[in-house]
């Protein structure tokens, strides 16, 4: 009777038969990414999340705020903007949502419950990541910090306190990183002339 093993079981298994001091750096990279990255059974058995439609051609815009009135302001930007809004209550319920549906932009809370998401996230293939404009609310940097947006692994990185401007902001970050994929739908677009 065969043995079926996992993946980190059957490459530990491999370098250890291997013994081949090149393997080494990659076998521990390895086993220390599969260690990180897994994520728990729970959070996708504890949740019934289903796929979410919307009128084709809409933009929506995923929020993971635990701040109510911050949650209430950016809804209301994001709807006036015409944005459809699919809202997460915590990390829990959002993760398996980010995983099921896609976004146009989402919005999450830089707090420490919330690096499930934007590992996630990160995880994404460049094509699927360039196509959510993400945007990090915090406390730990000015508004479009450009550095925290990076470390956070975000489009943008926005101040919660900065309330009363936030509006302009978020259209600022709408404008900016439309601009930006301005290069990537000309190359998509004469790709499929030829």
């Amino acid at each position: 009777m065969k043995r079926i093993m996992s993946l980190p079981s059957y490459l530990h298994t491999f370098y250890l038969r291997t013994l081949n001091p090149v393997f080494i750096p990659f076998y521990l990279y390895t086993v220390i990414y599969v260690l990180k990255n897994t994520v728990s059974r729970d959070i996708m058995s504890t949740n019934n999340v289903h796929p979410e439609f919307y009128p084709p051609g809409s933009k929506v815009c995923f929020l993971c705020i635990e701040n109510e009135s911050l949650l209430e302001q950016l809804s209301r930007i994001f709807k006036g903007l015409d944005f459809y809004i699919s809202a997460a209550a915590h990390p829990e319920e959002g993760l398996p949502m980010l995983r099921l549906n896609r976004y146009q932009a989402a919005v999450i809370e830089d707090l420490s419950d919330h690096r499930a998401l934007l590992a996630e996230i990160a995880a994404w293939p460049g094509v699927t990541r360039r196509g959510l404009n993400l945007i990090v609310v915090g406390t730990k940097a000015s508004s479009l910090h450009q550095q925290q947006a990076l470390f956070s692994g975000a489009n943008f990185y926005l101040n919660s306190s900065d309330a009363e401007k936030m509006d302009e902001l978020v259209l600022l970050c709408l404008k900016e990183y439309e601009a930006y994929c301005q290069p990537w739908k000309r190359v998509l677009e004469e790709i499929n002339e030829q």
